[in-house]
């Protein structure tokens, strides 16, 4: 494809990526793929085929570099650290993630381990679930612990969080416990210089915005300005995740392009008698402190790479091939952090990138419009379709919802994600001056809240978000394949081809979405506070154990379960109760008894125990059991919650 010969980069960092799967997921024989990717190019070469030699050489060398590298954050001869046993481990703090009232979360570095009284090195990053006291653990603090790790599983609900491939981002496959009495701090660590000064500045950043701004307009300027997004209300989020904007709130490519634009602009007056390259090595100086003060976020990071190869290239007078320029940014990310790979924000934000440089242009020129104005906002709506071309059917794939007015969010967005990062950056550079800094923060606070309310506005309108998507993996790596096809061929094939080729794999999508409205099922979520949720196409009855602490916990699960099948649901503690459900012909009853719940289906009885004190009653028809997570296997269960949640259909 002339996208490859172009972009030739491009194809080789697939490579690199499928070396990345390969390593982390220990496909068979990885060991033989890489001697017969040697042999192989060895024997082309001694032929003097050159060119598919070195093809061969360049591509097999990219998916072992990435084997290679994805082997050093997840060492194979660690695969087998779960144990029954307790072993010593001496472990240093990397990240301090939350501290509870009983219980604070670290990730740890494994560096030794005691095992048959020898301690030998091994390296292996970890989730440490410590005891809480009053002795808080730093970043850089080593520790000595008696534990043993457990393979950090997920809990299998359905919509719910996945916690495997979250912490497999974070190059984490164990957690551990840490009780205060097995474990001991050997000694603490000083922060580095660099961590010093991006305390220093974040706190001095967090701090001004919430004294000239505050309230939620303030939470909202640290997430958009430093990606800051602990202090926002669920709400909040939730709105912007339903009309589309999230990506304003994940600090990314538009922030930084955003900040380029006006610094830029600023520059051509300041340094307008004194030369080019002054301004240049300064715009990019600023870019990459912003870069560092957000932590290196695979995004920024991203864009700000792209945004000085631009500027060099410019310099230079040197062609400046975006695509390559693209993959050469995510090579560099990926070579210094493979588990970057499994970053939702890393992947999506490429993803984005990669249809504005391909798609843009065709979806730009489909309307001619003579108004400048208007066009201005078209040329935004076409950015917005474009890296849309690309992020949904891993959006759909992650998040299981669609948000239908996106276009309209994104208007807004562009009216005011520069205006207010703009005034962001006044605010952070003119903070020492008190009247001055009232005004921006007033300024800010009024352009924060419009934001606000045009966000609270397009997701009230009916139909906001289309909920109920669950494609399959198989789903999406076909439609990433048809859309790289369509692209790479894209001016041979007509629209009407485009549509066709399509079509398939969403009639197969709307078709699921469909099942999952109308679906009628019994669903005992996987927790260690038992509930029942009945779904009947749609209306919802959740039963749950009558206490506060297992309301919340069903409220939870239930608005994961929503997610994939929509609905409105109702909540009915059971309280030693019998409850009788009828829909058409169907007939359903719950009972709640000492050490189970039973449930009466229409050919069926299933028990939900929840007791190791459970006995079988005597009863006339077979009963099929369900044991709780806590409780284990249990002899001749139908199914156990520690293997996920129970989904049966209603006959």
């Amino acid at each position: 494809m002339k996208l490859v010969q172009k972009s030739p980069l491009i194809f080789l960092v697939a490579c690199f990526i499928l070396g990345l799967i390969i390593g982390v997921y220990e496909f068979l024989y990885i060991g033989i793929f890489v001697f017969a990717v040697v042999f192989i190019s060895g024997i082309l070469l001694f032929t003097r085929k050159h060119q598919i030699a070195l093809s061969f050489f360049f591509t097999s060398s990219f998916v072992s570099l990435g084997i290679m590298q994805m082997q050093n954050v997840f060492p194979s001869e660690n695969v087998q650290l779960e144990s029954a046993e307790k072993h010593f481990y001496v472990a240093e703090i990397q990240d301090q993630l939350r501290k509870g009232v009983v219980w604070e979360t670290n990730v740890a570095q494994l560096e030794s381990v005691k095992v048959n009284g020898v301690w030998r090195r091994m390296h292996e990053r970890v989730l440490i679930i410590c005891q809480s006291s009053s002795q808080l653990l730093k970043k850089g603090d080593k520790i000595i612990l008696l534990t043993r790790l457990i393979r950090i599983k997920n809990e299998n609900n359905p919509g719910e969080f996945n916690s495997v491939y979250y912490w497999k981002s974070k190059g984490v496959r164990y957690q551990c416990f840490a009780f205060l009495e097995n474990s001991y701090l050997l000694h603490p660590e000083e922060l580095s210089t660099a961590q010093k000064i991006l305390k220093s500045v974040r706190s001095y950043s967090v701090d001004l915005v919430k004294k000239y701004i505050g309230g939620e307009e303030g939470d909202l300027m640290n997430a958009i300005l430093l990606g800051d997004k602990s202090d926002l209300e669920l709400e909040t989020k939730l709105s912007f995740a339903n009309t589309g904007a999230m990506h304003v709130l994940a600090v990314s490519g538009l922030h930084v392009g955003i900040i380029a634009y006006l610094l830029n602009a600023f520059f051509k007056h300041i340094f307008r008698n004194r030369g080019k390259v002054l301004s240049v090595v300064v715009l990019v100086a600023l870019l990459w402190f912003y870069a560092f003060l957000t932590g290196f976020s695979p995004s920024v990071t991203r864009a700000v790479f792209m945004f000085s190869v631009l500027i060099a290239s410019k310099l230079m007078n040197r062609h400046y091939d975006s695509l390559n320029s693209l993959a050469l940014a995510a090579l560099l990310i990926l070579l210094w952090s493979p588990i970057a790979l499994f970053d939702i924000g890393f992947q999506l934000s490429f993803l984005a990138m990669l249809g504005i440089f391909t798609v843009y242009k065709p979806i730009e020129q489909l309307f001619y419009i003579s108004n400048k104005y208007l066009l201005k906002l078209w040329q935004g709506t076409a950015i917005g379709l474009a890296a849309q071309v690309f992020t949904v059917p891993v959006s759909l794939y992650y998040f299981h919802q669609f948000p239908n007015y996106f276009m309209l969010s994104n208007v807004g967005v562009m009216l005011l994600s520069g205006v207010i990062l703009g005034i962001g950056i006044a605010l952070l550079a003119l903070g020492k001056i008190p009247f001055v800094s009232s005004a921006i923060g007033w300024l800010a606070a009024l352009s924060v809240g419009a934001l606000i309310l045009i966000i609270q506005w397009v997701d009230q309108i009916p139909g906001a978000v289309a909920l109920g998507f669950n494609p399959t993996m198989y789903w999406v790596l076909a439609m990433y394949l048809l859309t790289v096809l369509v692209v790479g061929y894209q001016k041979q094939i007509s629209l009407f081809i485009i549509a066709l080729l399509f079509l398939p794999g969403l009639v197969m999508l709307q078709y699921n979405r469909y099942q999952n409205l109308v679906i009628d099922e019994l669903c005992v979520f996987n927790s260690n506070q038992l509930s029942v949720l009945v779904n009947q196409s749609g209306k919802q009855t959740c039963f749950y154990a009558g206490n506060e602490v297992a309301f919340e916990d069903a409220k939870r699960k239930v608005a994961n379960y929503q997610r994939v099948y929509p609905g409105k649901a109702t909540f009915v503690p059971l309280n030693f109760k019998r409850f009788d459900l009828s829909a058409k012909d169907r007939k359903l009853a719950i009972i709640y008894h000492d050490y189970h719940i039973e449930v009466k289906l229409k050919n069926e009885i299933l028990h939900l125990i929840f007791s190791q004190r459970y006995y079988e009653p005597e009863s006339e028809n077979s009963v099929s059991k369900i044991s709780a997570r806590y409780l284990g296997v249990l002899a001749d269960n139908k199914h156990s919650l520690c293997n996920g949640a129970y989904q049966s259909s209603i006959p």
